[in-house]
């Protein structure tokens, strides 16, 4: 990004964005609009990157038919990702989602760019290694069971 200073853009937004799943999934929401988890910016203010978790509709997992600009990665229920941006599907069943363990929260955190870096198999890695991260502390924090079947780190081999 081109800077080493980043600014902190305060705490308390993993239970917020924990708070609003929690707040979708008991409305029982198909899919939801997203809350934003965190933003990474230089000290210049110009936003970099934005990551945003939401609820998805099964319909929703990605296929064979998503964009060339996208790779698919096994991890969770899905996941791709570009230089542009990154996205990773996951359910969660936990006693804090009540009616889970018969219909589990469909969960998708979504990294993407203001201005995307160079387009390469690294950046690639590199935001799927972002997102998940992300992504396992959201799944912690909501106490998925087995932490949402996601693993401890990424496995970053391609599946195109």
């Amino acid at each position: 990004m081109g800077t080493k200073n980043f600014s902190d853009a305060g705490r308390g937004r993993l239970a917020d964005v924990v708070g609003q799943l929690q707040s979708d999934y008991a409305e029982r929401l198909r899919w939801s609009r997203g809350k934003e988890i965190c933003e990474i910016s230089p000290d210049n203010g110009a936003s970099s990157i934005s990551v945003t978790f939401s609820l998805y509709a099964p319909d929703d997992l990605p296929d064979d038919g998503h964009s060339s600009s996208l790779h698919a990665y096994p991890v969770g229920k899905g996941a791709l990702s570009g230089a542009e941006d990154a996205e990773l599907y996951f359910e969660c069943t936990s006693p804090e989602l009540k009616g889970s363990l018969e219909r589990p929260a469909r969960i998708l955190g979504h990294l993407s760019y203001w201005k995307a870096p160079e387009d390469t198999r690294a950046t690639h890695d590199a935001n799927l290694t972002v997102l998940h991260s992300i992504s396992l502390a959201v799944a912690k924090e909501l106490k998925c069971e087995n932490d949402a079947d996601l693993p401890s780190e990424p496995k970053l081999t391609p599946k195109d």
